[in-house]
């Protein structure tokens, strides 16, 4: 019977009195940390993770582990060099795999600029990202370096000690993320002090609309009454209704009772007219027999 080995990314089992790899327990086998990562920060949370060795896997295993939502399978050998072995997902599944356990960014990392994108090389980078430090409070941390947190790395952009209520996700104007290429813009989190609030440029989703940030340490809600200088709605405007063809009987409201340039606007002989005066339409009284009750703004 043939065996295999893989290369696994898996959470930590972190519990009173023990720091190991849950992939070996869920699934046994003579299982190695290949990124040898010696920091027992590392195990203090179990959204980190770490690049296992399995040795001495069935098929049957291997199969099991890569329909586990908790881990993700890099790459797989045959151990004895006869039987083939199983073929390594397609790059588009391996993405969706490592977004489930890693952040999409990183996972865009791994598969999207990894060239060539080889099983080692995937296992090579995963390595390369797991092994950056993890964040934790009370370090001193300044411009430029890199952390690992919750499946994702982040950038240091102003120099500080971090805090327990200051994590990388919720303190934009303290970190950015590492590895970002298409500029997805955050959710916006409403900021509790200067540690979060957006910085100018900033850009976040909010309300089914992208908004930049127009000034600095910016903490009001994008949309929101009195901040309407303070956010940019980037997200381009619907487009307008198509404007129904003028036809009978129908109640049209006119600018007398709405409002100048507010009247119902219909399509008629392909040009647009606005309602002058609020009323029922009846047959012959077609915007141009009855000039008193449109106003003719030109062609469609």
């Amino acid at each position: 019977m043939a065996t295999y080995q893989a290369k696994v990314l898996t959470p930590w089992r972190s519990e009173p009195g023990r720091n190991d790899m849950l992939v070996a327990e869920e699934y046994p086998a003579a299982w190695t940390d290949i990124t040898w990562q010696a920091d027992p920060l590392i195990g203090a949370d179990r959204l980190n993770r770490l690049v296992a060795l399995g040795e001495g896997l069935s098929a049957t295993q291997v199969a099991a582990i890569r329909t586990d939502a908790r881990f993700a399978v890099l790459s797989v050998q045959d151990e004895a060099g006869g039987a083939p072995p199983p073929a390594l997902e397609p790059l588009e599944t391996m993405r969706t795999e490592l977004a489930a356990v890693l952040s999409s960014d990183v996972a865009r990392l791994v598969v999207e600029d990894v060239v060539p994108a080889t099983a080692d090389a995937l296992v090579s980078t995963v390595k390369e990202v797991v092994l950056h430090p993890p964040w934790q409070v009370g370090l001193a941390v300044t411009v430029g370096q890199v952390f690992y947190r919750t499946g994702n790395l982040y950038e240091v952009i102003q120099g500080h000690t971090t805090q327990a209520d200051w994590p990388p996700e919720r303190a934009p104007a303290l970190f950015k993320r590492y590895y970002e290429p298409t500029d997805d813009p955050w959710p916006w989190v409403q900021p509790l002090g200067a540690h979060d609030a957006y910085p100018l440029g900033a850009r976040v989703t909010h309300g089914g609309y992208t908004w930049r940030s127009n000034i600095a340490a910016n903490v009001w809600e994008p949309g929101s009454v009195g901040a309407e200088a303070l956010w940019e709605n980037l997200t381009p405007p619907p487009p307008p209704p198509p404007l129904a063809a003028w036809a009978y009987p129908v109640a049209y409201k006119g600018d007398n009772t709405q409002g100048a340039g507010n009247g119902d606007i219909v399509t008629y002989n392909g040009r647009r007219y606005r309602c002058w005066q609020t009323h029922t339409s009846q047959a012959g009284w077609t915007p141009t027999a009855v000039p008193a009750l449109w106003i003719d703004l030109g062609p469609i």
